[in-house]
């Protein structure tokens, strides 16, 4: 819907998609049919560069405009510098008649639409479009969340990477995320062979569907004009797919180029 002529405003970010494997870009396999179809009927810009290679920084330039020299949300986990905090996209349509709506799989954005709570209208929270969420922060500290959040990583880490800070809490939580794990695993390994998608390091198992159908729902409701800003995980790392799409062009003939191998990285070519 449309008020006085403001239209709709959707901003839908795919957590680390590459232009350079669209097909709609170049790419020579056929990885994104129906993006190549929106993008006949729509402006595709060529010239566009990140602020940074991963979340916590670029996410806080797309939110406000300005490079990390400027927000300061330079690390993981990074917050953003006052007042850029407040000089953001929700603020900037401040006064006007739009729903400011926003959701994320990432904890890490999480912590930057936090820093904006007081400029959302609708903050969608992450749990309600997943299988099952095992972060406590939120629940139990909402008004103190960066902190809490940090603390529970620390405490009750849920990344093997990571060593926790309580030897005994840890194996408890361990422990009893097995079962949940194994459960959910078990309930949907015929439609993702290669695990259910979660988003890596907050043992947050989800469904991509249940975002999208989430986000088809709302804009096609709603009766007042929206700001939506939708961050979904995937295909961020580990990517795993539905059963119609593994192996999909195992014998397409195309031979990737050659890469090097990062010196930031420890996956192996293979794997990649």
């Amino acid at each position: 819907s449309q008020v006085a002529g403001l239209p709709n405003i959707l901003v839908l970010v795919f957590d680390t998609f590459s232009a350079h494997h669209a097909s709609f870009l170049g790419y020579p396999r056929d990885t994104t049919p129906h993006m190549a179809r929106f993008a006949e009927q729509s402006h595709v810009y060529h010239r566009h560069y990140a602020t940074g290679n991963f979340t916590s920084p670029g996410t806080a330039s797309l939110l406000t405009g300005v490079y990390p020299w400027s927000h300061r949300a330079f690390h993981i986990n990074g917050l953003m510098q006052e007042p850029y905090a407040d000089q953001n996209l929700f603020q900037a349509i401040a006064g006007k008649p739009y729903e400011r709506v926003a959701f994320t799989h990432n904890t890490l954005v999480m912590l930057l639409l936090d820093q904006m709570a007081q400029h959302i209208d609708q903050y969608v929270p992450t749990r309600d479009l997943t299988l099952f969420d095992e972060m406590l922060a939120d629940r139990l500290f909402s008004n103190d969340f960066a902190a809490a959040f940090l603390a529970e990583r620390l405490v009750l880490p849920k990344d093997e990477r990571v060593q926790s800070a309580s030897l005994f809490l840890s194996l408890f939580d361990r422990a009893r995320r097995e079962g949940i794990i194994a459960s959910t695993r078990q309930e949907y390994a015929e439609d993702f062979p290669r695990g259910t998608p979660r988003a890596d390091r907050h043992m947050r198992y989800f469904l991509l569907e249940d975002a999208i159908n989430w986000l088809i729902r709302y804009t096609t409701t709603t009766t007042n004009p929206y700001l939506l800003y939708a961050h979904l995980y995937p295909p961020h790392g580990p990517y795993n797919t539905r059963q119609e799409f593994v192996n999909a062009f195992a014998q397409d003939g195309f031979v990737p180029v050659p890469k090097d191998r990062s010196i930031y990285g420890s996956e192996r070519q293979e794997q990649l």
